[in-house]
């Protein structure tokens, strides 16, 4: 419908039946975790719009099938696209554009973080879990919302048995991030990166006067923030290139972090 909507001719080898709604959702995951930072910009007459409890989960592509706006909205889509290609209009005109207010942006807690270690941990000291209420004995702090976490599976929260193979900062990223997230684990001193399931390690943000990491902590050298690598991994965020760093690294790391444990 939508081929014929916009005048391509579908070939017999295409993908078709579950193949192909496993690849329309795989693509889904990357416009969920657009369409929730875009959420977080939301605007209305130039004022922000506080939605933090607003996400948008990872859609099935049998869902859109089944939800007749949406598949209006992808039929003119497609006939728009059609006399796109014809000259007759401009691409997709008919969606109404409206600009968004640079200074209603959120901004990132990664922005923000002090310029040396003993001032992030005194900043630290005394919050409690946003999901057991306790001091977490294994302190996530997540670098997009700022919501401190226990990592892995240190967390006292009452859980079901289905959550219990689920770690706190996996839980976190789905609604923070669409299942993408940036956390700093303070007690090992390391950067976590998840993107749904799969989490890696990535170097420190904090670094000692000589530029070098002091991993978990044990040489007790003061650190102070690296800008070049929180520019860094502040790309990574804008770029949506989570996924394809966390592949990255985990294909070349001697040891990979069990699914899900985070």
């Amino acid at each position: 419908r939508l081929a014929a909507a916009a005048g391509f001719v579908v070939s017999q080898n295409a993908v078709r039946g579950p193949e192909l709604l496993w690849l329309v959702r795989a693509r889904l995951r990357n416009y969920c975790a657009f369409a929730n930072l875009v959420l977080r910009c939301a605007c209305i007459n130039g004022q922000a719009v506080p939605i933090p409890e607003m996400t948008i989960s990872a859609l099935r592509a049998r869902e859109i099938l089944s939800c007749a706006p949406a598949m209006e909205m992808l039929s003119r889509w497609a006939e728009s696209t059609r006399a796109s290609r014809s000259g007759s209009m401009s691409a997709v005109s008919w969606i109404p554009r409206e600009p968004l207010d640079a200074s209603t942006a959120p901004r990132l807690r990664l922005d923000s973080m002090p310029a040396d270690f003993r001032t992030l941990t005194a900043e630290l000291h005394g919050t409690l879990c946003a999901h057991c209420d306790r001091p977490p004995l294994d302190p996530a702090l997540c670098l997009v919302c700022g919501v401190l976490l226990c990592a892995g599976p240190s967390c006292r929260r009452h859980k079901r048995v289905e959550e219990a193979l689920r770690g706190e900062c996996t839980r976190h990223a789905e609604s923070c991030g669409a299942g993408c997230g940036i956390f700093y684990l303070v007690h090992e001193c390391l950067v976590l990166l998840i993107a749904g399931p799969f989490a890696s390690y990535h170097p420190s943000i904090y670094l000692d006067k000589h530029g070098e990491e002091d991993r978990h902590l044990r040489r007790g050298k003061p650190l102070f923030l690296s800008l070049q690598r929180q520019a860094a991994l502040r790309r990574l965020w804008h770029k949506h290139a989570l996924p394809v760093e966390v592949a990255r690294a985990r294909s070349s790391a001697a040891s990979q972090i069990r699914r899900n444990y985070y």
